[in-house]
């Protein structure tokens, strides 16, 4: 067992290395754009650096879907797997980032995987390449997955269509701790996007005209995309006389708690990523993730709207019989602003897995949070230069999370669980900062399937030691459920303290100790949280602009 803990450690150290060492800038010639460089990285690098320019970079990452049809063990059919990949270029030939995998074809509803991802590619010929990676994370669901962790290998080749690539692999998953393995191939489709930062430190600071900001394009082609993040709560009223997956009647209803992505693609049209997990109404465990396209229409300019969307993604957990876990859902529903950046919204809806039973009419309410991020655009020129811009400072954690000897049901051993966890950190000034966090299960006595999520506030201290050391503590509630554990209908709460250790402006180390706890059941137990730490900022413009 341990050599699995040691190969996520390794693996991801060796995402994150090659970043903390200073490396060139190489500029292609011909179209005088930033063909490479070192994973956050610029001219303010390291904290002696005299260099106080407003400077924004750009980094080459991609977003990628890919499907692996696995046989599954005991003449269980197959089993569909989708992953859902955001990867970075962190080398000329290595692309590293944050994958999660969830079923949507077979009788497996309700699995869903993280972890990280690391691959190799290079161009054979013309449009043509050849590609290469390793998974390794955690998670599970109704199929029994054992410890939780799974591993995923691939090496196939694809095509480039400019905007897209479509490929073909030859894959091979497996949960080491299971029976369920597979080689099979599989397909993908990769999108290639920029991410435009800045330096951290610069938050709060702003600026009333885009020629103050360096960069190699110059400043003329910087546009701003509109953006938004929301929680929410929301109820799923499911059709009476609902049956789970035991063939039990559980059709009472199911609340959630969840946080929604989303960028306009034009004026009122926009994409959205959703997900949500369950903490009351049904055995805990219940979560979906889902992604679709909307339309906001107005109806009093800058105050009320009207909004329209269709989803789709995978979803179960909790007994809930989703079949092969695919759902699809619409919504209609109404947008107050209160200010620019701030709205709430009321959705109703209707959400249906087509293989499984679930079949509900949802009710959503939700907070949202808007904002327009810079981003360059080598053909278009902005209008003006003038106005208010912001930077706001984030950060990115990955991370290895211990529960010491939580309370088990079903009489299993209290032993140590580990899981992997992404972490989203949103900076509300040098000190206090807002907090989403996923958290998934791969290591520990038949914890496979535990998954959590998260949301709090944090503080941190002034730097000490060269502007290098802080000390953190966070609050934070949220959902979880599956993996034995004793939480209830899966409401918990978890606070911690720690120490961060940052090598440069962009890239540290953080470890925190303190108490995971349920709600509403005997889970109360220490934690121990060691992981990376990737800061940045993004330069943002007023929506009152």
């Amino acid at each position: 067992m341990m050599y699995k803990k040691l190969l996520i450690s390794f693996f991801i150290l060796y995402l994150i290395m090659p970043n903390l060492i200073n490396a060139n800038v190489q500029i292609d010639g011909e179209n005088n754009r930033q063909e490479y460089i070192p994973f956050l990285q610029d001219s303010v690098n390291n904290y002696n650096s005299v260099d106080k320019s407003f400077q924004l970079n750009d980094l080459s990452t991609l977003w990628r879907l890919s499907f692996d049809s696995i046989k599954m063990p005991d003449k269980d059919g197959s089993m569909g797997l989708l992953g859902f990949y955001y990867l970075a270029k962190v080398s000329p030939f290595f692309n590293g980032g944050i994958v999660g995998y969830s079923a949507i074809k077979g009788n497996q509803g309700g699995l869903f995987v993280l972890g990280i991802e690391g691959d190799i590619y290079c161009r054979l010929i013309s449009k043509l390449w050849i590609h290469s990676g390793l998974f390794v994370g955690g998670g599970g669901g109704k199929v029994g997955t054992g410890n939780g962790s799974m591993m995923r290998s691939h090496i196939g080749i694809s095509y480039d269509f400019e905007r897209f690539k479509v490929g073909a692999n030859y894959s091979y998953v497996s949960f080491p701790d299971s029976k369920i393995q597979g080689k099979q191939v599989s397909l993908s489709i990769t999108i290639p996007t920029q991410f435009y930062y800045t330096n951290p430190n610069f938050i709060g600071k702003t600026i009333n005209d885009l020629n103050m900001l360096k960069h190699i394009s110059g400043s003329s082609n910087i546009v701003f995309k509109h953006v938004y993040m929301g929680i929410d709560v929301k109820n799923y009223f499911q059709k009476l006389a609902t049956k789970n997956t035991s063939g039990q009647v559980q059709d009472d209803t199911i609340w959630l708690t969840g946080f929604e992505l989303g960028r306009f693609l034009t004026k009122n049209t926009y994409i959205l990523l959703k997900t949500s997990g369950a903490f009351k109404g049904n055995p805990h465990g219940y979560m979906d993730f889902l992604a679709g396209i909307g339309y906001n229409y107005p109806l009093i300019a800058q105050y009320l709207s009207l909004s329209g969307k269709i989803t789709a993604g995978s979803g179960g957990g909790g007994h809930v019989e989703t079949g092969g876990g695919f759902l699809w859902e619409t919504n209609i529903g109404l947008k107050l602003n209160f200010t620019p950046n701030i709205a709430m919204q009321i959705d109703g809806g209707y959400l249906n897995s087509p293989k499984g039973n679930l079949k509900a009419i949802s009710l959503t309410s939700k907070l949202l949070y808007s904002i327009e991020t810079a981003s360059i655009v080598p053909t278009k020129k902005s209008k003006n230069t003038d106005g208010i811009y912001t930077f706001y400072s984030w950060a990115i954690r990955i991370t290895n999370q211990v529960y010491r000897h939580p309370k088990r049901t079903h009489n299993i051993a209290n032993d140590n669980v580990h899981l992997i966890c992404v972490k989203f950190d949103k900076l509300l000034n040098n000190y206090i900062f807002l907090t989403g966090q996923a958290h998934s299960a791969y290591s520990g006595n038949y914890v496979g399937g535990y998954a959590a999520g998260l949301v709090g506030i944090g503080i941190q201290s002034k730097a000490i030691l060269n502007d290098q050391l802080k000390v953190n503590a966070e609050m934070l509630i949220g959902a979880g459920g599956g993996g034995h554990l004793a939480i209830g209908q899966g409401t918990i709460a978890q606070s911690v303290v720690g120490l961060t250790y940052n090598f440069n402006h962009y890239i540290g180390v953080r470890l925190s100790t303190g108490k995971v706890f349920a709600l509403k059941d005997d889970l109360n137990n220490n934690v121990i949280d060691l992981g990376l730490v990737i800061n940045f900022a993004t330069l943002i413009r007023s929506l009152n602009h």
